[in-house]
């Protein structure tokens, strides 16, 4: 692995937007007090994912990128982190995991089973897949980061495209 070897597959950081909630108004809901329906928002993440890097060789894709705490207090954060890459072509739909761990609705059963990380400023991580006959496919790559908890305080989709 050269760090400085160009790298043969482009990420588009293409943000995922969050579905609109809906809500009933109080004269909709009878018996429900308005007060119940509003939904407190998901905490500010405190982690960011940046520098994603990935390498596609052999049936293998390599995959590196940096978790940087965003909280400037002097607390180290600990948590959980999750590699999901998805063959958007196969059908059924074909998933890897890094770390190797079962899915239900697309998400960790158990989030304690992820790559438990440990970071003041900033940890490098890196997972690898073995795709096989899956190489020319469109691949798609979601990094969930869980806090100690279990309440997940970021999810990230990215494209992996080839380069032409």
């Amino acid at each position: 692995y050269d760090k400085k070897s160009k790298s043969d597959v482009a990420i588009s950081l293409e943000p995922v937007q969050p579905e609109p909630r809906q809500t009933e108004t109080a004269d909709e809901a009878d018996d429900i007090e308005a007060e119940e329906v509003i939904e407190e928002d998901p905490p500010e993440a405190v982690v960011e994912i940046k520098d994603l890097a990935t390498q596609k060789k052999e049936g293998k894709l390599t995959v590196s990128f940096k978790i940087v705490n965003t909280d400037q207090g002097d607390t180290p954060l600990r948590g959980y982190v999750h590699i999901i890459v998805t063959d958007k072509d196969s059908d059924p739909l074909q998933l890897w995991t890094y770390p190797k761990v079962a899915l239900r609705d697309g998400v960790p059963v158990n989030y304690k089973r992820g790559r438990l990380f440990v970071i003041k400023n900033f940890r490098t991580l890196r997972g690898e897949f073995f795709l096989d006959s899956h190489e020319g496919s469109a691949l798609s790559l979601k990094i969930l980061v869980y806090d100690n908890e279990g309440n997940q305080i970021l999810q990230k989709d990215f494209a992996v495209e080839e380069e032409s």
